[in-house]
């Protein structure tokens, strides 16, 4: 079932949205967060390795990674209530749909700064 031309439009102001809350988000996580989530998602690191590039256990990267993942949605979340007029549900509603079909190139983000690190 296609989606109506409103459906269509209200979508992309919500991916646009929420592509311009997650970047922020990322953007302001420290250098090694970001570097941790760039080695585990984008370098398909396991996390014994990621922690060791970043001379840590494996424990420490795993709890490390959940509250990065934690933080970010809590911060994705909180610019889009406060910036962008979302409602609480909005975000949780769209959180699954729209995080799906993002468009922001988060490896390219997370290069940059992981570049900056070495």
């Amino acid at each position: 079932v296609l989606p109506s031309p409103e459906e269509s439009v209200s979508n992309r102001f919500a991916q646009t949205d929420m592509q311009h809350a997650l970047s922020h988000a990322v953007q302001e996580l420290a250098a090694e967060d970001r570097l941790l989530v760039k080695l585990y998602y984008f370098d398909n690191l396991r996390l014994r390795e990621a922690g060791a590039v970043l001379g840590v256990h494996e424990a420490t990267a795993s709890r490390r990674l959940t509250r990065v993942q934690t933080d970010l949605r809590k911060r994705v979340t909180k610019i889009l209530v406060d910036e962008r007029g979302w409602t609480q549900a909005e975000t949780e509603r769209s959180f699954a749909e729209v995080a799906q079909h993002l468009d922001t190139d988060l490896e390219s983000l997370l290069s940059k700064e992981a570049a900056d690190l070495r």
